[in-house]
């Protein structure tokens, strides 16, 4: 019929695109910063403002399929951007 087809889908190769995108768009922050920190601290200062802009993702959200053994966030792009630019506040003002 030509129409194209739509439905859900999930894991890592539904997740990393988003991911990826948010990361990168902190990471463009990170370069507006008064001091740019080196490429270690900012990827730590990255995955701190990633964890704390998530919240855990209630299990009857998951797939049935989907393994147990590993915990699943959800990021929230603003709250992580908050973040960072908190983090980023408090190291500003220790040097």
């Amino acid at each position: 019929n030509g129409s194209p087809q739509y439905g859900p889908l999930s894991g890592t190769s539904m997740a990393t695109p988003g991911l990826v995108g948010i990361t990168s768009l902190l990471l463009q922050e990170v370069g507006r910063m008064r001091v740019v920190p080196g490429p270690l601290e900012t990827a730590q200062r990255l995955k701190s403002a990633l964890a704390l802009g998530s919240t855990p993702m209630a299990l009857d959200k998951l797939p049935p399929n989907a393994p147990l053994d590993q915990p699943f966030f959800v990021v929230n792009p603003l709250k992580a951007l908050e973040a960072l630019r908190a983090e980023s506040a408090l190291v500003a003002s220790k040097k």
